[in-house]
This record gives structure tokens, sequence and C-alpha cells, in this order.
């Protein structure tokens, strides 16, 4: 609708809403993968995601190359969208979200379901089920919650305030970078194309971290390799354009990986009564982070805008060590699992 809107107000409202429908069709996704899969297969399924998006940033470039005409561009770029229709028929829903709102049946049928596709047995499904909502209903009584949930007990506020904080140092270091580097010398779409195929490895640097390091960790490495990298852009000459563009673009990198670790880290910190109200805050944090960051390139001192980017990675990384490590632990159901901190390691 945005490319056949007829004045800027109409257009405005329908970016509104394309920015609200791809931020909640993220999230939920996201949420519903790391549900569904295993805890050795996160860092993966993470990685494939990921994939997705890289794939999207190498081409957008490519296409507005020669797709110039903007109403002609925005229809192109929606045509995809029409194919993730068909997921609410491919897509099963999450089990631990259907126990936690009381719906054991639809669970267990789900469940028989996944295990007959992977050819598990499917007889001890239904006491796995009990034993799981057993335990879940002896910590807490409560299957709704919102937002005002996350504020309730001390351990989970500190969790959402210092996982806010960090998603709003990612989203404004991460969209920031990725503005700036269209504002470098050179041909525009070259250097966006080339933004975006330096986060190939990133996804392939991301996998590694998820499985060898702990969560925190590697946020916390990524966060100093886009500090590092931005840092060193400043004192690099104006007229070096190659080398300016190579630090921009690992700065970028390692904002990316942030950003996709701290997707995978978030979900597995909060529990699962909370994690879509998690998220959506978390994410909404990075959203103003990202809404920041145009004012902050364009502020027309180069080392300042850089300065300030590369700062916040760093005031990110150290806001890390306040939050626990989840890797290679079971998902917690609870609030009260949270504030009991009854993170087990997955055997």
């Amino acid at each position: 609708m945005s490319g056949v809107v007829p004045d800027l107000w109409m257009f405005l409202v329908c970016r509104f809403l394309i920015g609200t429908a791809v931020g909640g069709t993220m999230l939920c996704s996201y949420i519903l993968m790391v549900e569904l899969s295993g805890t050795s297969f996160r860092p993966y399924l993470t990685g494939l995601t990921e994939m997705a998006y890289v794939t999207a940033s190498i081409f957008q470039p490519m296409i507005a190359y020669y797709v110039r005409e903007w109403r002609y561009l925005q229809m192109v770029t929606s045509v995809p969208w029409v194919f993730v229709i068909i997921y609410y028929w491919l897509l099963p829903e999450s089990p631990r979200w259907l126990l936690t709102m009381g719906k054991k049946q639809e669970a267990i049928n789900v469940l028989t379901k996944i295990a007959k596709w992977n050819n598990r047995p499917t007889e001890n499904i239904e006491a796995i089920i009990d034993k799981i909502q057993e335990h879940s209903l002896n910590h807490n009584k409560q299957n709704h919650s919102s937002y005002l949930d996350l504020f309730k007990t001390t351990r989970l506020r500190i969790y959402t305030i210092v996982m806010a904080l960090v998603w709003f140092c990612c989203g404004h270091t991460f969209f920031g970078i990725n503005q700036y580097i269209g504002r470098l010398q050179g041909n525009f779409y070259f250097n966006v194309m080339l933004s975006g195929l330096f986060l190939l490895p990133g996804v392939v640097l991301n996998i590694l971290s998820c499985l060898f390091l702990q969560r925190k960790i590697g946020v916390i490495a990524s966060f100093l390799i886009a500090a590092v990298s931005l840092t060193v852009f400043i004192f690099i000459p104006s007229n070096a354009y190659t080398m300016s563009l190579v630090f921009a673009v690992f700065g970028q990198m390692g904002a990316y990986m942030a950003f996709i670790q701290i997707y995978l880290y978030t979900s597995e910190v909060f529990p699962t009564v909370v994690r879509n109200s998690a998220m959506g805050f978390a994410s909404m944090s990075a959203r103003v982070g990202g809404f920041a960051a145009p004012f902050v390139v364009n502020i027309g001192i180069e080392w300042a805008s850089i300065t300030i980017f590369s700062t916040v990675a760093l005031v990110a990384g150290f806001l890390c060590f306040l939050l626990p490590d989840t890797k290679d632990t079971v998902l917690l159901n609870t609030i009260q699992q949270t504030e009991q901190s009854e993170r087990k390691i997955k055997s």
C-alpha cells in the first residue's frame, strides 16, 4: 500500500504499520524457533535464520540500483511477504507456550506430531508433559502475563532494565553504523552491498561463539569488536577510503554479531510466561536506539559520531556482566523459577 498511497500522511501510516508488522513477525518467529528447538540446535538455527537477513541485505541495494523509482521499489520488496501467509498452516504452535496457557492436550498433539516427523517414540510424551506441568504449577499458578510482570520481582526487574539498555545500545550502534556507511566516499549502492556481504562471516563467527563461548562472553566480545574497530576508524585519514570502509564494516559486523546473540540470549534469560513480553520490550528499546542513531550521524563532526557509537558499544559490553549465563541450560517456564535461579544444564 505504501507504494500507491496519494499523500505523505498515508505513506507515514503505512510505514508505521510495516514497522510494527515486521518487528512483531521477527520476534514471534524467533521465539517460536527457540521454543521448538533443542539446546544443541539453537546456534545453528540462529545462524540459519540470520542468513535470510544477510541475503536480503546484500540483494536489497542491488535491487535498488536497478529499480530507482521508490514506488516500484516498495512493491518489489513487499512480494516475499505473500509467501509468509502459508506459514500459518506449516508451523506448529510452541508446546511450551501451550503448557503455560493450560492447553495440555494441544501441547501433546504438537509434540506427538514433531516426534513422528523425527521418527522418535511417542509413548511417554503425555507422562513427560504431566511432569513438566506439575513442576511449573508448583512454582507459579499464573498463566497470563503482561509487561508489568517484568518489573514485579527483583531479579526479573534487573534483567529487564539491563537487557533494555543493552538492546538500546545494540540498535543504536548497528543502525547508526549502517547509515554512516552509506555516507562514506564511493558508490552508495556498492558500500551498502559490501556492508551486507561482510555480515556473512559475522553469521559464521556467531555460530562458533554460541557453540564454544558462554552467552554473555560472546556478546561482550562482539561489542568489543565493534568498539575497537570504530575507535581505529577515528584515526584513519579521510583520504584512505578503502581502509575507512573496511573498519566501518568491521564495526558494523561486531554490532551485528551482538544483535544476533542478544536475541538468543534474551530468549534464554526470561521464562516462557513472560518471554514474549520481554522480547517485545527489549526490541522496542532497540528501535528507540535506532531512532536516535540518525541524529548522531547528522551531528556533522565525523569523529564525534563514531566516538559515540564506539562508546555506546563499550557500555553495552560492560552491562552484560550483570546478566546470568544461559549456555546449555534448560529454558525456564515461570517467574518463580527465574527468581530462584533454577538454571539446569541440559544433559
